[in-house]
């Protein structure tokens, strides 16, 4: 009975809002987020082509390529789940590395 009061009132519209505001947030936390790893994996597809002693933390994030690449696949799936436009982003990454990826998991 609280249920139907609170859906056909004002409590109601409140509550949708401060859902919105607080899905609206952490949608664009999690796309900074997807910003910092999209930019460590391109860092790591470049680093077959830079040498170590030219700059040597591009080495380390290339140890770190199949983690960075399985993240980029779980913003995928999320993005697709979430019906969102950004889906386009991971995948042109991957097309992007698609070299890097066919050498690495053969």
């Amino acid at each position: 009975m609280k249920a139907l009061l609170l859906r056909s009132g004002k409590p109601y519209l409140k509550l949708a809002k401060k859902n919105r505001k607080v899905k609206g947030l952490f949608t664009k936390f999690g796309f900074l987020v997807y910003l910092g790893v999209v930019s460590m994996l391109i860092l790591a597809y470049l680093s077959p082509y830079v040498p170590p002693d030219r700059f040597w933390p591009i080495a380390f994030l290339g140890l770190g390529f199949p983690i960075l690449f399985f993240v980029n696949g779980a913003f995928l799936i999320i993005w697709v789940l979430l019906r969102s436009k950004k889906l386009l982003f991971p995948l042109f990454i991957f097309l992007l590395g698609y070299n890097q990826i066919c050498s690495t998991y053969q």
